[in-house]
């Protein structure tokens, strides 16, 4: 984004006076200026355990889909089924994303999939029936397409310019760390008696959602391009200093906002 700001004069923002260098340089002249900020790894740890947990969630039924067929004495179209839900509950999921991020904020919006994750976990993990299993499957699905979409944006928009190539795909990597996750967790404890087995590697999956809840409601910030377009630019000038520090956040309230 452009300023439509003049150098050298003063800008208001909400409740906050903003006082740009009289003289704006270029972001990319200044992108390394100042190390990378703590605010700004936390939210992308964050955000990365998203990708794990969307990836662990896929990579799991590779060990887990034969003793749930055998505990089920499931055919195979209900297998396919089982498999395929997923996917088809991320189109969905991908489709609100983008709203529910915009509306609400890229914060409620993960935090959002990170509940659905949990429950739909929690279901798959304690199903007692294949049509659980299935709605389990269901609200899982949904989350992932959310995160698919929401966790990019979010770091995106919350990274450093200097990080933000980086750090977004770390997202990626993530992703498909989870899936190997997944895969080894199905390994770990095929050993187990069934249904114990297939119900410890599914319930692995309900421990991260926890900790994304608690990183979005006490640590994660929202962010600032969200915040600016709700009226919220005071708070986004808070942020920009958390997560770019203070003298590259000037810079970049100067020029964005």
């Amino acid at each position: 984004m452009s300023s439509s700001h003049p150098a050298g004069t003063t800008t208001s923002y909400g409740s906050c006076n903003e006082i740009g260098p009289s003289q704006p340089t270029s972001a990319s002249e200044h992108a390394l200026l100042e190390p990378v900020q703590r605010g700004a790894v936390i939210c992308s740890i964050f955000t990365g355990l998203c990708g794990i947990l969307l990836g662990y969630d896929i990579g799991v039924v590779a060990g887990a889909l034969s003793p749930i067929k055998h505990h089920f004495a499931l055919g195979d179209f209900e297998v396919g089924f089982f498999v395929g839900v997923l996917n088809w509950m991320a189109l969905v999921g991908a489709a609100a994303g983008a709203p529910l991020g915009d509306e609400y904020g890229r914060l409620a919006g993960l935090s959002c999939a990170a509940s659905c994750f949990l429950v739909g976990n929690l279901l798959t993990t304690f199903a007692w029936s294949y049509e659980w299993l299935i709605i389990g499957r269901m609200i899982a699905g949904f989350a992932v397409g959310i995160t698919l979409v929401l966790g990019p944006v979010y770091i995106a928009e919350i990274a450093p310019t200097a990080w933000r190539g980086f750090l977004t795909t770390g997202m990626e990597v993530s992703f498909n760390l989870g899936i190997i996750l997944g895969y080894t967790s199905g390994w770990a404890f095929q050993g187990l008696p069934n249904p114990a087995n297939w119900r410890v590697m599914l319930s692995v999956g309900s421990i991260p959602p926890v900790v994304i809840l608690v990183g979005t409601h006490w640590y994660m910030l929202e962010t600032p391009r969200w915040l600016v377009s709700q009226g919220c630019t005071s708070e986004a000038i808070a942020v920009l200093q958390q997560v770019l520090g203070p003298q590259e956040a000037e810079r970049a309230a100067f020029l964005t906002l």
